[in-house]
């Protein structure tokens, strides 16, 4: 059943129709409010109307991880739709008690790039977003949650090469895209994760869902609430999730992730006729001396 607290994601694939109908009502509803409306607008009018368009979106992230790269790109489309259309209609620079730019621009200035002695470099983030970084070691704590307009509850890592990132916030949904030869490390996260077109990766996630899509060559050291699934990828193995150390013990209560279920055994594999996931064998499994 589809409800509306913060916390609640789509868990399960017969979930996703309740909340594709959720979304095209809220979306629908936006739409029609916005039409309606009369220009000049008042500053808490708009504010109104955003709160819907937080609302559109806040659907369309809890099931996205059930959705195919066709459907996300139509969502998405819609979502970016609204938004220019919202941003049309602010003629003055109203103050937004939700500061998120509604036109986004890169911005490098509000990147940063922290690195475990304390020294900062700055490459490219934005809204939780890392793309384009190569050949670093890269550090993301609640102490860049500053640069982070959404409070840090999601980060997005792109077109990384050569890179290590070490995830030590506590953040509800993680999406890496185009990573090549990096290795990830991340304390449990309350949500999902989505990883696509990644090769040649080692990561450990423990997270509620993962769903991995056109990935090769990567090993995975996981503990997930429910199976994990597998699309159009190949060459890929898995491990029990093993970073240790007193925060992620707790945290894995907190999110109530069992890392005794297996569930990197028992993974929903699509989308070629011979198993694409395999199991680490015991001498190969890579120990992670650090605690978090």
């Amino acid at each position: 059943m589809v409800n509306d607290t913060d916390d609640d994601i789509c868990s399960t694939v017969d979930d996703i129709e309740k909340y594709k109908a959720k979304f095209r009502k809220l979306s629908t509803a936006l739409d029609k409010l916005i039409l309606d409306e009369v220009e000049p607008i008042s500053a808490a009018r708009l504010n109104a109307l955003f709160d819907r368009w937080i609302q559109v979106k806040k659907t369309f992230e809890k099931m996205c991880f059930w959705l195919s790269e066709f459907d996300l790109k139509q969502y998405q489309g819609e979502i970016d739709a609204l938004e220019g259309r919202l941003a049309k209609m602010r003629k003055i620079h109203f103050s937004f008690k939700h500061k998120i730019d509604l036109i986004q621009k890169p911005l490098k200035e509000s990147c940063i790039e922290a690195k475990p002695d304390g020294n900062s470099n700055k490459e490219q983030i934005r809204h939780g977003t890392i793309e384009g970084v190569t050949n670093e070691e890269i550090v993301l704590d609640n102490q860049s949650r500053h640069l982070n307009d959404h409070g840090a509850q999601n980060y997005v890592l792109n077109r990384l090469e050569n890179c290590v990132v070490w995830i030590l916030d506590e953040i509800f949904s993680l999406k890496l895209m185009n990573l090549k030869n990096c290795k990830v490390y991340a304390i449990p996260i309350n949500g999902s994760v989505l990883v696509e077109k990644c090769e040649k990766i080692t990561l450990h996630l423990a997270a509620r869902q993962l769903r991995i899509h056109e990935t090769k060559y990567g090993d995975f050291y996981i503990c997930t609430h429910t199976f994990p699934v597998i699309e159009n990828s190949r060459h890929l193995r898995g491990a029990p999730y093993n970073l240790k150390g007193e925060r992620v013990k707790k945290l894995l209560q907190k999110y109530r992730l069992n890392t005794e279920n297996e569930s990197w055994k028992h993974v929903r594999d699509f989308g070629y006729s011979e198993p694409s996931w395999t199991v680490i064998p015991q001498d190969q499994i890579k120990a992670v001396e650090k605690e978090m």
